[in-house]
This record gives C-alpha cells, sequence and structure tokens, in this order.
C-alpha cells in the first residue's frame, strides 16, 4: 500500500515539476510603444557663471531652444523634438516640457530563476535630444511608491512618500526590481511536509516493529 502511495505521490510531483518548469526558467522580452508624439519634461540647471555679459536667463533660454529645434533629425522615422515650452517663473531652475517624436519602445524584460525572478526595463531618456551646453544642466526626474532594487540613476532621495530618481546625462533610464519566486517556494513546502511525513511514518513503524519483537 505504501509503495503504491509513495509512487503517486512521485508522480504528482514529477507533474507539477514539468508543468511549473517555466515558472523556475524562463527568459522573455515585451516591447511597450510610447505615445506619439510623447510629452516629457526636462528640468534645466542654471549655471549663471557661464552667461555672457550683457545676455540674460531668458536670452539664454531663447537661443538654447532654437538650437535644440535646429539640430534635431528632419528624418521622417527619426526621434525627435518637435516642441519646446518652457517656464520662466523659477530663478534657478528651469522646467522645459519637450514634445518628442518617435520615441522608441520601452524594453521590459523578465528573467525567470528558481529563486527569484527580475524585471528589468528599459525607457528613452530625452537628454540624449539635447545639446551640450555650459549655461544649463539638465535634470530628468522619475518617481516612483517603492525602492526599486537597481537603477541607472544619478541618485536617489525620497521625497514626499516617493522615491525619486534623478538623470544629468544620455544614459538609458533603467529600473530592476528583483522579487522571490514563489512557485519554488510552495513546491519546497509541500516537498518539506512530503519528506517530514514519511520520515514520522518510517520512524513510528520503526517503534511498531521494535515494540512487536519486544513483546514476542
Amino acid at each position: 500500500m505504501m509503495k503504491k502511495i509513495g509512487a503517486v505521490l512521485c508522480l504528482f510531483f514529477v507533474a507539477v515539476a514539468l508543468s511549473a518548469c517555466n515558472a523556475f526558467h524562463a527568459d522573455t522580452t515585451k516591447n511597450y510603444p510610447q505615445e506619439n508624439p510623447q510629452e516629457t519634461t526636462v528640468f534645466l540647471r542654471v549655471n549663471t557663471d557661464a552667461i555672457p555679459d550683457g545676455s540674460t536667463i531668458a536670452d539664454e533660454l531663447t537661443k538654447w531652444k532654437a538650437n535644440v529645434l535646429m539640430q534635431q533629425s528632419t528624418e521622417a522615422t527619426a526621434t525627435k523634438i518637435i516642441d519646446i515650452k518652457y517656464d520662466t517663473e523659477t530663478p534657478s531652475v528651469y522646467r522645459a516640457d519637450l514634445t518628442i517624436q518617435n520615441v522608441p519602445d520601452s524594453v521590459l524584460t523578465k528573467t525567470v530563476r528558481p529563486f527569484k525572478i527580475t524585471y528589468h526595463q528599459s525607457i528613452y531618456n530625452p537628454i540624449a535630444l539635447l545639446p551640450e551646453t555650459d549655461i544649463f544642466q539638465y535634470n530628468v526626474l522619475y518617481s516612483s511608491e517603492r525602492r526599486h532594487s537597481e537603477s541607472s540613476a544619478t541618485e536617489s532621495d525620497y521625497i514626499d512618500g516617493e522615491y525619486a530618481y534623478y538623470w544629468t546625462d544620455a544614459t538609458t533610464v533603467e529600473f530592476t526590481d528583483v522579487y522571490p519566486n514563489r512557485p519554488l517556494y510552495i513546491v519546497l513546502v509541500f516537498a518539506g511536509a512530503l519528506v517530514i511525513g514519511v520520515a514520522v511514518y518510517l520512524i513510528s513503524r520503526y517503534y511498531d516493529c521494535k515494540k512487536r519483537k519486544h513483546q514476542l
């Protein structure tokens, strides 16, 4: 009887392992198209020491906008800035709202391994379309309710209940999140329970047999 039960349990766990193999080892990549055109924001921090004599920040912003638009590609399918609107109310940091055409897809890679699941997401960084300048330092900001396991950010802060990540160069915006692979832990719990059950059964049988021999 016990041999039959053991065989059934063995077949059960083999079936579970085979049906869940993708839950233990799999790699998938998905591309998520972005809005076209896409609205995004870059913050401009002013280096006042670099402003030429006789010029103002407003003058430099006007020249910067014209320079950015002039340097964009003329190809229809190229990623490019087609419009810029900026806010001049802040004395040291200015908000520039960019309208970008043909933004590359956001790429999400899921890597499943026995003990962990890793999500890696890459997002296009609009700083890649902006020219170098001594007057303005570029800042791209992304916020998240949870702290990411890793990121390509320059730095991160905890502000108003959210984690803020900053990019100051054209580095691709990347986030990595690591989670435990729960299906494996569930299988391990069942396997552990089976091992404990078998051990208890064998020990009880051992003492029963020993007791019978002693009675004889």
